[in-house]
Order: C-alpha cells, then structure tokens, then sequence
C-alpha cells in the first residue's frame, strides 16, 4: 500500500515526459488573406536518434487553395526517393538523409487562399528509420495547423473589380427566319448572350442601309425583331450591354443577292445608257461623212 501511494505521488509531482519523434507543421502568419501566399513549413525532430529516412503524407482542405508551391529549399534531405508531389489534395514524399540527420527542415508549402474561411492541414502516416544500423522504425507523431482566412488581398479585389468592369458580354450571333404561323409570315431576328460578371442589362439595335450607323440610328430592343425592311436588302446591328456599360456587337448582313442585285441592275442601266450614247454618237459621225 504505502509503494502504491509513493508511485501515485512521484506521478503527480513529477510528471514522465515524452521525447518521441514527430513532426511539425508551422505557419509564417497570424492571420491569412485570399490571393496572398502563406508559407507553412515542415520539420521534424528526434530525440531518440538521427534519422537516416523518412516517409509520409500531408492533406489539404479540397478546393480551398487556388495555388500550391512546394519549396525544398533549405531541406536537410540528401535524396528524394519520391519527391512530394501533390495529387487530389494529398502531398506524399519518402526523403534519404545519408549520415542521419537529428532534426531539420524537410520542405515549405506556399499556400495561396481562393476564398475566405479556414483550412486545417494535417500530417499522417509518418514514418521514419534510425541511423542505428538496423533501421530502427519510428512512428513519428504528427501535427496540425490551421489557417484562417478572414480578409481579401486588396490587390487581388482591385485586379477583380478592373476586370470586372472591362469583361464584355459573350459574344453573339443573329438568326433571322420567318414562318407562316408567326408575325404573318414576315422577317423576324433572334438574338441572345451572356454575361459571366454583371450580367445583361439590355439590347440595341440599329437596322440601316449601309454599313455605317449613327448614333441616332440605335433604338433599345428585346428579341425577336421584326424587320421594318421585309426586302430583306438592310444591315442589322445589335449590341448587348452588361450593367457595368460595356456591350458587345453583332451584325446581319443583308440577305444574299438581295441588296447586290440593286447595285447591279444600276450599274446595267448606266451602261446601257453610255452604250446608247456611244452608239448614237458614232452613227451621227457616219452620217456627217457620207
């Protein structure tokens, strides 16, 4: 009874320690920013011995980071049997250090948020061998660290916002048809677009004769059009704006032969009218001489 009570009392006042080996993760920042790179780096320590190899896996939180940068500079390791590779959010490697090594850095994540929130990185399954000669095999504890991301990098909200404002809609193209069911059989314009930022505020057209449209000649207008010339021989501008002001335009040229056919039956008349002049010019120079 009284060995029991001394072991209960050295156990309470001096308390046993752990020296195992382990790994840990540690972060260069209080607090994180979307789009601003946070360092995290991982190293390990053995009081049991030096280690002559290592060997393990990191995860990260899905989808929270748009950019991840494995950094091996300043690495104890001597050899890389599989250097850390990142696949479906896991980071697995296997390092050789010749010699052995007591503690060092292994390698340093480059971590840049996509979006507010946090993320716990966690590493699992480590292991590593003691330069004992018999390869000794540890199985190193291992460790957490979390990132909060509260804030937005101001530079990445102005980059978004000047991007924002010059996106155009999607570009567009405009379908004419006509059906005896619909607007009695008369020509009509479909048209539609998308815009990925703002979105569609609204539509002009402009239906004119020639190519070149002024200002006046826009009107706002929702699909379908109807065209005011069932001829056909017009050009048919739309543009689609977005919220922020910015627009994208699309043009319907004039039916095939249709408008070509005008300019050509012109152009037959007018030499066929210098024709006749010619012709009536040379035969009164005949007349003269005879």
């Amino acid at each position: 009874m009284k060995k029991l009570l001394v072991i209960l009392l050295v156990g309470l006042f001096f308390p046993f320690y752990s020296y195992a080996a382990e790994v840990k993760l540690e972060k260069n920042t209080e607090s994180e920013k979307v789009g601003l790179p946070t360092k995290v780096l991982l190293y390990f320590k053995s009081p049991e011995g030096p280690l002559n190899a290592l060997s393990g896996s990191l995860f990260l939180k899905a989808g929270f980071f748009e950019r991840v940068k494995i950094i091996e500079e300043n690495s104890v390791v001597g050899l890389w049997v599989k250097k850390p590779t990142l696949k479906d959010d896991r980071i697995s490697f296997s390092a050789v250090m010749p010699g052995g090594v007591g503690e060092g850095s292994l390698f340093t994540l480059e971590l840049t948020p996509r979006v507010l929130g946090s993320a716990e990185i966690y590493s699992d399954s480590i292991t590593g061998f003691l330069n004992d000669g018999e390869g000794t095999q540890l199985n190193m504890a291992g460790s957490r660290v979390l990132l909060s991301v509260t804030e937005v990098n101001p530079e990445v909200l102005k980059l978004e916002a000047e991007n924002f404002e010059k996106n155009p809609p999607q570009p567009f193209q405009i379908r004419q048809a006509r059906d005896p069911k619909i607007f009695n059989n008369q020509w009509f314009a479909v048209f539609s677009t998308t815009d990925l930022d703002s979105g569609i505020a609204y539509y002009e057209v402009a239906e004119v004769m020639e190519r070149a449209v002024q200002k006046e000649d826009w009107f706002r207008q929702e699909s379908p059009y109807i065209f005011k010339d069932q001829n056909r021989k017009s050009f048919l501008f739309v543009r689609a704006y977005d919220n922020r002001g910015n627009f994208a335009e699309s043009v319907l040229e004039p039916e095939k032969g249709r408008k070509n056919f005008s300019v050509l039956y012109f152009c037959v008349i007018i030499l066929t009218i210098i024709a006749a002049v010619v012709f009536w010019f040379s035969r009164k120079q005949n007349v003269k001489k005879k």
